[in-house]
Parts: structure tokens; C-alpha cells; sequence
């Protein structure tokens, strides 16, 4: 770990914890755009470290990095092997959704409807080797320090684009927690397919 990261973690965040990350990784991580995107990779990623060390067989977080193809653009991102047995959510006895073998950090994600640069896309894989990278969250974040006027505008802009973007608001859904809101979307998209494959099964 850099400096840099090795002070966000332990100076901003509060974390006495050090992953290990392939300087591929670190490069990805210094192409962010801001601290707080920074923040928010690493903070997710204490988060399924943090909650994979209670696992039994769990085995130590590693950052990888990874390159995926939308369109005509092209991205690499922070892979994180194997991070399955971070999707638990506090005080939970068992997962209430699979997690997936392999997770992409795309940060300065580009839209394909609009000239607008998210935060970061989050794919998932389901191979842990050679994954085949799925677009699963597009994700932006707003610091403290963005007005309200800014982010009615960006709300604004947010529901007219053709997919869903997923905004985090530092104070609310900071960089140590806002990663149990993409866990508990993914439970609840996965309870509506379930409601729905019972549904169509019946009719």
C-alpha cells in the first residue's frame, strides 16, 4: 500500500488495516479523481475484508487489477478476488444473498447516454479466475461540501437517464458503511426475481 492510501486509511478512515494491492491495482487507485473516491473503494473493500475474517475459510482480501470493455470504451478497474463472504449484513447469521466470486471497481465510469462521468461502476464475475465482467451498479458521490441546488440538479439529471444511478451522500452513507446499501439492493432485486420466477411458475 502507497502512502497515500496507507493515510486515508489510517488517518481519515480509522482503519489499522493494510490489503494487499498489486501495483496494477495501486495505479487504478491513483486514477481516481478525487480522495473520496478513494475513500469509498477502500472502504468497501475493509468492509468484505472485514466481515470475510469472521469466515471460517475465508483467505485474505487481495486487489487485483482488471480490464473491462463497454462499448467502445475501455477500463481497468480494482478486482477483488473472491469477496463472496463480505455480503453479510450486521449481525445476520448467514448470507441473505450469494455474493459474487469476482468484484470490479470501475472508477470514472462513463456514460454511454450522456456526456457525464460517474464515480465508479461496480461489475460483478462469477468466475474468480477469468471472469466474464457484468455491469451490476453505477454509483456517484456526494461529498459534504455539495450544495443543495448541485444535488437537486443532479437528482434531476439522475431520473432522466435510462438507468439507475445509485448517489452517496458522505454524510449519510459515508465511506465506511455505504457499501451495505449495494448489498442490501442486491438482496431485494434478488427477492423480487424470486417473487417473480413463483409468480410466472404459477400462472
Amino acid at each position: 500500500m502507497d502512502k497515500q492510501c496507507e493515510y486515508i486509511c489510517r488517518s481519515i478512515l480509522g482503519f489499522d488495516w493494510q490489503p494487499k494491492i498489486s501495483p496494477e491495482a495501486q495505479a487504478v487507485l491513483d486514477g481516481c479523481a478525487t480522495c473520496l473516491e478513494r475513500m469509498y473503494i477502500l472502504g468497501a473493500c475493509h468492509s468484505i475484508d472485514k466481515i470475510g475474517l469472521e469466515e471460517s475459510d475465508y483467505t485474505d482480501l487481495v486487489l487485483e487489477s482488471s480490464t473491462v470493455v463497454v462499448g467502445d470504451q475501455t477500463y481497468n478497474g480494482i478486482w477483488v478476488v473472491e469477496p463472496w463472504s463480505g455480503w453479510f449484513l450486521p449481525d445476520s447469521v448467514e448470507p441473505l444473498v450469494k455474493g459474487p466470486e469476482a468484484l470490479l471497481f470501475v472508477p470514472r465510469y462513463k456514460s454511454p447516454e450522456q456526456d457525464i462521468t460517474h464515480a465508479m461502476a461496480l461489475f460483478y464475475g462469477e468466475d474468480k479466475k477469468n471472469p466474464r465482467w457484468s455491469l451490476r451498479h453505477i454509483v456517484d458521490i456526494d461529498g459534504r461540501e455539495v450544495d443543495g441546488d448541485t444535488r437537486a440538479k443532479e437528482i434531476l439529471r439522475d431520473n432522466g437517464l435510462p438507468y439507475k444511478v445509485e448517489r452517496f451522500y458522505e454524510e449519510i452513507d459515508g465511506p465506511k458503511i455505504w457499501f451495505q446499501r449495494i448489498i442490501l439492493t442486491d438482496i431485494m432485486a434478488n427477492n423480487k426475481e424470486s417473487i417473480e420466477k413463483n409468480v410466472n411458475g404459477v400462472l
